[in-house]
């Protein structure tokens, strides 16, 4: 993360009027196809913004990409660029508690009112195939299941050409192949920001090893707020920091959520919920096997922006893009995805996540579309 990774339900209830998150950011969204690079660093496959003209599906039926996507995912990454590579975060530092409580962070509890509608915008679906859960470890002992729907990232920063981590999750979806990530996992953001290449989702990942294959990008999508506003302590940026990935085939052949199954997804809703999140920090077991952290969420405020925020999760670099799920269920090992790892404060063991607002809906079936 950037430092300072069931049934409908119905509105709760909860949450004042001047708690209600206005949509202040663009809906807009930009896709290109998945930007790959050699080894060496040649370009493959460039990033073309992807268009309602030029739909994904060329990229996914091309056997000439098909190509690149096997070289990139068992050619580059091997297991040893797997092991060494590391969080995006660690090398940016993005913002710090000074300049979180300059920005006017505060945190406020919740109390009785109107809330934001929520919607359900997917639901969970199980794999085709039994998924076997990921042993890992919690602190709390409410998380059972490490269900292999979550998964850990790997990509190439185009600017500096080293690799780098994140988290992740499948999540259902018409075309079974998106994702969803943090914005800053999959472009730069900010004026000089520029889209990650050879991007992987590794489902399960644990300890050097992918036991449902990796599952390289086939396209990018992200809020154009990240794009263009991303880091520096960006409040706007932060606002819209998730994206979602439209996945090839894995490297053990079917598509993520065949393999993995996918967690459903709910926009809006209260402010506060009880939340099971999932990620690959690098404080922890050197970021090498899943870890879970269970809590309740509270409303954060940065600038004039509103955040989901969870206080004690000792969740550091490397767990950025992971899924804050609501109604896990360590039976099935899906729930629902309300945020995902964003940003931390620095010495103040918090993390946060963008609130969902209705643009999420357009840009999950935009992606979905991208195919």
């Amino acid at each position: 993360m950037l430092a300072l990774s069931a049934p409908a339900f119905a509105a709760d209830g909860q949450g004042t009027a001047d708690q209600t998150p206005k949509s202040k950011g663009s809906s807009e969204s930009v896709a290109v196809k998945a930007p790959i690079v050699s080894s060496q660093g040649d370009d493959l496959v460039k990033p073309q913004t992807v268009t309602k003209e030029s739909q994904q599906a060329t990229a996914l039926n091309s056997s000439r990409d098909g190509a690149y996507v096997r070289q990139t995912a068992e050619s580059y990454w091997t297991s040893e660029r797997m092991a060494n590579a590391t969080p995006i975060e660690s090398a940016e530092q993005i913002a710090d508690a000074q300049a979180q409580a300059a920005a006017g962070d505060s945190i406020k509890p919740m109390d009785e009112g109107k809330a934001a509608p929520e919607q359900v915008v997917a639901k969970p679906m199980a794999p085709t195939a039994n998924a076997s859960a990921t042993k890992a470890e919690t602190a709390d002992g409410r998380v059972t299941n490490y269900s292999q729907t979550n998964g850990k990232v790997f990509f190439r920063n185009a600017t500096n050409g080293k690799d780098y981590v994140c988290s992740g999750s499948s999540v259902t979806s018409s075309s079974k192949r998106l994702v969803i990530t943090a914005g800053h996992c999959v472009h730069g953001g900010g004026k000089n920001g520029k889209w990650h290449q050879n991007w992987v989702f590794v489902p399960g990942y644990d300890r050097g090893k992918a036991p449902k294959g990796k599952f390289q990008a086939a396209s990018l999508r992200a809020y154009k707020d990240w794009i263009d506003k991303g880091g520096n302590n960006s409040a706007v940026g932060f606002n819209s920091d998730v994206a979602f990935v439209t996945t090839h085939d894995g490297t053990s052949g079917g598509k993520v959520n065949e393999k993995v199954g996918g967690h459903g997804i709910i926009a809006g809703g209260s402010w506060t919920f009880g939340v099971d999140i999932f990620g690959y920090p690098a404080n922890l077991d050197r970021g090498q096997a899943m870890k879970s952290c269970s809590s309740k969420t509270a409303r954060a405020q940065m600038q004039s922006w509103y955040f989901y925020t969870v206080q004690g999760c000792n969740f550091e670099g490397g767990s950025s893009g992971g899924p804050w799920l609501q109604s896990y269920a360590n039976g099935t090992g899906q729930g629902y995805v309300r945020s995902v790892t964003s940003h931390m404060l620095v010495g103040r063991n918090t993390i946060r996540g963008p609130y969902f607002d209705q643009r999420l809906a357009g840009l999950y079936k935009e992606a979905d579309g991208s195919r």
